[in-house]
């Protein structure tokens, strides 16, 4: 205590002395500048919540509560996320009253635990058996859509019974099955509503390729289909079922649209008639791949798949249409608002065309924002506005939750959202009518008279310049929007998409489909060739620009795989820049750099590829690429792999496949390491046979076991399953490595390769590996040991509830 001033003036001499220390000088100006950002952060705040901008997060609140569904590995209680639900609105309601960060930080969480809940209903809604084993026997069902391909058709089938002969019954018999898609080839004319009985060859759902990749499990468990595969021999036409009327309904509605595909292929002929049907029945079967890679290369594929730009035009073509009728009649026009009216004909247009083209989730997703922009107009409100495109959102992720994941609901609304930000900030670039409230009306460039006249020259060439800025400069923004999306689902870049577009889009508005309209109101009447015809000229046009496009040098960049943490920084970062308005919305420049830093350092290189239920291998041989080998190697699987790892090579490469790495046992195939990776194919019947001698059969013995001792000195991965295989080299006192989601297991003294094991194949899905900076192979695959869930269940014949199966047919 003696050596504490107590003098008031000495505190003061020390207090200055401190102040004039480094880290105090430091300290004050942290202080200070926190201070102001503070006082700034709440400004911005401000005006996001006076702008109600806070609203349009509300979507991604569900979609992350979604995302939070899908990812759970067992399948979550549907009372736990109610619960919470309800706990969270039970919070917000008690903070009604205060409106500051708390209040919307729990509106943003009780949106997530909606999302999560109402995936969670979905789920139990539409759940129905799923096929987990191959099956074979006879069908019997009725035929729900069918879609025409070359020499075969696709059928979507609602399965009455399943059966197998008495003397070909299996001991577990399949569940009965609600829906099944198979394809035929035979030559019985059928169509949809037909009840029909067949022999039948069904398979389990597809899982991925790759790890991480699409799983069609996923989308065909919430379209209610428990099995795909194919109708053989006869196919008996029965008497036909006892449909009710919404069932007879989309029947018959199945049955015009293939009536109208074949009439327009017909007409027109060739595959502008099959792009020309699609466009307008979005039947695309009869579309062959030549025409469909030009139409990626060009960037313009958007236009076969009936989404936006369809319904846009549809919608519109009825709104004009019915505006158009309404100023006909005398003095309506200055009586009423004949606006509104002409909303309830675009409303009912949208509505109409989405039944039309199969009411799928890219074309309900369409309606939907048609509808909510049409009823902005009933209300008053400005057509283009962020709330809007909130509204559209929120109402398609609550009647179909599992949308979320569609590369077609990410591109879409990245792509709307990202328009309607850029004419927000730029409100009279083309004379659009947005919701730019937030901005100071001084601020807004006044309209003076013009001194002098313009000519009809002049007037022309500034509105065909306008024109052209605004479809570049739509295009080039709706490209960057989904490009994180793009590069994701597809691996592909179209660096040419902007040209495409550009040149090919005036055909499709223009002349495609105002003849569509034109064609289907004269289709009754039989006067709609000529109109066909002349939209087939602008569908040629489209596919030999499209042509032209795609022959152009480095028309197709093929980028390598990545994880979904890249994806998420990036689509943060452009939420970021387009739902803010106020200077908050730069830091998603930060969130861009991220996850651009992060895509190019986590690009998917794997050095070897585990095919579905190990029938081939993809190993990267010396010259640093994929070879392929083994059995039942199909056109899809190795497309996919090679765009997984960017590799741009045409699967008709003679270098893609090495046959000769092949024998009657084996697989082998060169690592760029100097080792090798072994696939050990399934012994068929003549292989397994065991000697008839007893010398022989020592003889075989001994060669095998060398053999079996020389691939596993010198292999690094060896593959197999077959779970006799296994049970041989543990014969041998091979140890089997144990793998665990992602990690290799220690290896044996006597056995230096990693051996995949069977129930690693058929548990966890795809495999993929890469050596790691210690020499050992890390394991990649695209389910964890304790995943189950109902689109991918673990084992068993059936998932789901039924056990209807006959023994002989009805």
């Amino acid at each position: 205590m003696a050596d504490q001033p107590t003098k008031p003036q000495d505190r003061y001499k020390i207090g200055t002395l401190a102040a004039e220390w480094p880290f105090a000088r430091l300290w004050r100006g942290y202080r200070l500048q926190t201070g102001l950002l503070g006082g700034r952060w709440s400004i911005w705040f401000s005006i996001e919540i006076e702008a109600r901008r806070l609203f349009v997060w509300l979507p991604l609140g569900l979609i992350i509560g979604v995302l939070f569904y899908t990812s759970a590995d067992q399948e979550p209680h549907w009372l736990a996320g109610t619960l919470l639900t309800c706990g969270l609105a039970g919070l917000v309601w008690a903070q009604r009253h205060h409106h500051g960060f708390v209040y919307f930080l729990l509106v943003f969480l009780a949106s997530i635990a909606f999302g999560f809940t109402i995936a969670t209903l979905q789920t139990l809604r539409t759940a129905k058996p799923v096929l987990t084993a191959p099956y074979f026997g006879y069908v019997t069902g009725w035929i729900e859509e069918m879609d025409w391909r070359e020499g075969s058709v696709r059928m979507m089938m609602r399965v009455e019974t399943l059966y197998v002969g008495k003397m070909t019954a299996p001991a577990d018999r399949p569940a009965k099955l609600f829906r099944i898609r198979v394809t035929y080839s035979g030559p019985v004319a059928l169509k949809a509503g037909d009840r029909i009985r067949a022999a039948t060859r069904l398979l389990p759902p597809p899982g991925p390729v790759v790890p991480g990749g699409y799983d069609f499990r996923f989308d065909a468990f919430f379209k209610q289909i428990g099995a795909v595969g194919s109708l053989s021999g006869t196919v008996t036409v029965l008497r036909p079922p006892d449909l009710s009327l919404s069932q007879r309904f989309w029947t018959d509605l199945d049955n015009l649209r293939n009536h109208i595909t074949r009439r327009i292929t017909s007409t027109i002929g060739g595959q502008a008639g099959a792009v020309g049907a699609a466009l307008v029945t979005g039947k695309r079967g009869t579309i062959d791949d030549s025409s469909n890679d030009i139409l990626r290369a060009a960037g313009i594929y958007h236009v076969i798949s009936i989404s936006g730009l369809h319904m846009a035009i549809a919608a519109g073509f009825a709104f004009t249409t019915a505006r158009l009728v309404l100023l006909l009649v005398p003095g309506l026009a200055l009586r009423t608002d004949i606006r509104r009216w002409s909303a309830f004909a675009g409303m009912g247009g949208a509505v109409v065309y989405d039944l039309f083209a199969g009411s799928d989730i890219a074309t309900e997703r369409s309606m939907l924002m048609s509808v909510v922009f049409f009823g902005a107009i009933l209300a008053g409100r400005r057509l283009l506005s962020m709330r809007n495109w909130a509204v559209a959102a929120i109402l398609l992720v609550i009647l179909e939750p599992q949308g979320v994941l569609n590369p077609g609901f990410q591109m879409s609304f990245a792509a709307v959202a990202a328009l309607i930000a850029l004419y927000e900030q730029r409100p009279n670039l083309v004379g659009f009518e947005v919701n730019h409230s937030h901005v100071p009306q001084h601020d807004l460039p006044l309209k003076h008279p013009k001194s002098k006249s313009v000519s009809p020259i002049e007037r022309l060439t500034k509105g065909a310049w306008t024109l052209c800025v605004d479809i570049v400069l739509t295009t080039l923004m709706a490209e960057l929007a989904t490009a994180p999306f793009g590069l994701f689902h597809f691996h592909m870049v179209q660096t040419y998409g902007i040209i495409g577009n550009a040149i090919t889009l005036p055909f499709v508005s223009l002349i495609v489909m105002p003849s569509a309209f034109i064609g289907m109101f004269l289709l009754p009447f039989g006067w709609d060739a000529p109109v066909w015809q002349i939209m087939g000229f602008g569908v040629q046009g489209v596919l030999d620009i499209s042509r032209q496009i795609a022959s152009w040098p480095h028309a197709t960049l093929i980028v390598a795989g990545f994880g979904a943490g890249p994806l998420l920084w990036l689509t943060a970062g452009l939420a970021f820049l387009a739902l803010w308005i106020s200077p908050i919305r730069w830091i998603g420049c930060a969130g861009l750099l991220v996850g651009l830093v992060w895509l190019i350092g986590s690009l998917h290189h794997e050095d070897v590829l585990v095919g579905r239920e190990a029938r081939f291998i993809a190993v990267r041989g010396p010259d640093d690429r994929l070879a392929f080998a083994g059995r039942g190697i199909n056109r899809f699987s190795l497309q996919h792999y090679l765009h997984e790892d960017g590799d741009g090579r045409p699967i008709t490469n003679p270098d893609l496949l090495k046959p000769s790495a092949c024998d009657l046992n084996a697989c082998t195939l060169p690592m760029r390491d100097g080792r090798s990776v072994v696939l050990l194919l399934p012994q068929t019947e003549k292989a397994a046979r065991k000697p008839t001698t007893e010398v022989s059969q020592r003889t075989a013995e001994r060669r095998k076991q060398q053999w079996l001792d020389r691939i596993c000195r010198t292999a690094a991965v060896i593959i197999t399953s077959d779970q006799s295989q296994l049970d041989a080299i543990r014969q041998r006192g091979l140890q089997v490595s144990s793998t665990r989601d992602g990690k290799g297991g220690q290896n044996p003294p006597s056995c230096h390769a990693l051996i995949i094991t069977p129930d690693l194949i058929t548990q966890q899905g795809p495999i993929s590996l890469k050596t790691g900076r210690d020499g050992q192979m890390v394991i990649t695959t695209h389910n964890r040991a304790s995943w189950n869930r109902p689109w991918a269940p673990k084992s068993g014949l059936m998932q789901g509830q039924g056990n209807q199966v006959a023994d002989r047919p009805l």
